[in-house]
């Protein structure tokens, strides 16, 4: 009875664990297939930088012999510059980037000539005004900003076929006045190393041929004189013998009396 008893609880227990643990199987394998989805539903998290632009500025403007626009009166500058150069002349003025700059303003030249010609490239960071023509130029550049802005104007100039000079002008300010002067003139020609040494062998040349002829001059004078002495010598030697001889014959004349 007691084996009977005991198979039959065995076979409850069985019934009773068969189903809990078919479930428990069934919950395993679903969280396995969750865990294995497919790659083409997988989202990536790497993240693509996407590289920002660089602002270009604003394309150089060339300005050739126009200079409409006007300054106000009583103006103080933050710059002054006056420049004495050989043409062909450039001066370059480089500043902090601004949208708002305005320049040649004003522009005059001395001889209030129309033939002179001039240019000047402008950009939000610099400006050129370059020219051949010989005349004083005079003429402002103005330069805005939003804000108080501490800089450092650069200010570099060509003469001829000099080495460029450059100048700095420290300016602190949201409004910037620069005036300029230039008085472009001819570059002065200096003789090359081959043209002073040709120079030097014509004045030696000159220098022998002269003494050459004082030479022979000389030398001619000193002939004459010699044949001149020759000729006192002779001179004087004929007249002592003519009077020896009339001597002689005097003598003789006298002894015969």
């Amino acid at each position: 009875m007691r084996r009977v008893a005991f198979f039959l609880l065995l076979v409850i227990l069985v019934s009773i664990a068969a189903p809990v643990y078919a479930q428990t199987n069934s919950t395993t394998t679903t969280s396995q297939q969750t865990v294995s989805t497919p790659s083409a539903f997988t989202v990536s998290t790497t993240a693509t930088a996407t590289p920002t632009p660089t602002p270009t500025p604003p394309p150089t403007t060339t300005t050739t012999q126009t200079a409409n626009a006007t300054l106000p009166p009583g103006i103080m500058y933050d710059v002054e510059s006056e420049l004495n150069l050989y043409a062909q002349a450039k001066i370059s003025i480089s500043y902090v980037y601004t949208d708002n700059f305005t320049g040649p303003i004003g522009l005059s030249t001395a001889s209030n000539a129309t033939s002179s010609v001039w240019h000047m490239d402008e950009s939000p960071m610099s400006m050129m005004f370059y020219t051949s023509d010989i005349d004083t130029y005079s003429f402002a550049i103005l330069l805005r900003y939003t804000q108080v802005v501490d800089q450092t104007i650069i200010i570099t100039s060509w003469s001829g076929d000099l080495q460029p000079n450059t100048m700095r002008y420290h300016v602190k300010d949201d409004t910037v006045y620069l005036f300029f002067r230039i008085a472009v003139s001819t570059e002065p020609t200096y003789p090359s190393t081959e043209d002073v040494a040709k120079e030097s062998v014509t004045l030696m040349r000159g220098d022998l041929e002269q003494y050459y002829q004082q030479i022979d001059a000389l030398t001619n004078e000193l002939t004459m004189n010699t044949w001149e002495m020759w000729a006192v010598w002779a001179g004087t030697i004929i007249t002592v013998i003519i009077s020896l001889v009339v001597s002689l014959v005097t003598l003789r004349k006298l002894q015969s009396w």
